[in-house]
């Protein structure tokens, strides 16, 4: 069905494939499953990947300073038993990424790379918000509303409905953003 789909694109016309298997492994949708299991299972890994994911971006070089703990302050979060064992989630989670600061930390460790990584940090530093923000209302819907609400909120918040349709095949992606929902909303229906 993706063959008749490219062709049909390639001679102009929009053309998007309907059921198929693989909507839980596409792009778009694993997206959303990172969230999910960020906030469920509390993966590390999931966390990474939302954090990096389309809509935020954090930098690799943001990502090293979390992990380091370069300019990190940990602020309330990590106050707990559970939270001094996870370092790098807590900074996350709960830290505030201080650029001047996570500079300063890198170089007294041996040294930056030279050249703009203030900016970056910068940039990081709001990105890592901007997540704490939409990661609390996500879990806010998940919780006292829907899944497909929350799902909702990512899609909306992150600026995915315009991200995924600008790729290759967007019309797809989004396609498959809607029959993702309609998925949801059917299990939520059932139960």
């Amino acid at each position: 069905a993706a063959t008749y789909r490219d062709a049909l694109e390639k001679g102009g016309v929009p053309a998007v494939v309907q059921g198929g298997r693989g909507l839980l492994k596409t792009d778009e949708v694993e997206l959303l499953r990172l969230w999910l299991e960020e906030v469920v299972q509390e993966d590390d890994v999931a966390l990474v990947g939302a954090v990096r994911g389309a809509g935020l971006a954090l930098s690799d070089t943001g990502l090293f300073c979390l992990r380091k703990g370069y300019g990190v302050d940990y602020g309330e979060g990590a106050n707990n038993s559970k939270a001094a064992n996870r370092r790098f989630r807590t900074a996350i989670l709960y830290g505030r990424l201080m650029p001047d600061e996570a500079m300063k930390a890198w170089q007294a460790a041996g040294g930056a790379p030279d050249g703009g990584l203030e900016e970056v940090l910068q940039r990081d530093a709001v990105i890592l918000e901007r997540f704490r923000e939409i990661r609390t209302a996500f879990l806010h819907l998940l919780h006292r509303q829907s899944g497909s609400q929350a799902f909702e909120l990512l899609l909306d918040r992150l600026g995915l409905w315009g991200y995924w349709h600008a790729r290759e095949h967007g019309a797809q992606r989004v396609a498959n953003l809607r029959a993702f929902l309609e998925l949801v909303r059917g299990f939520e229906a059932d139960s």
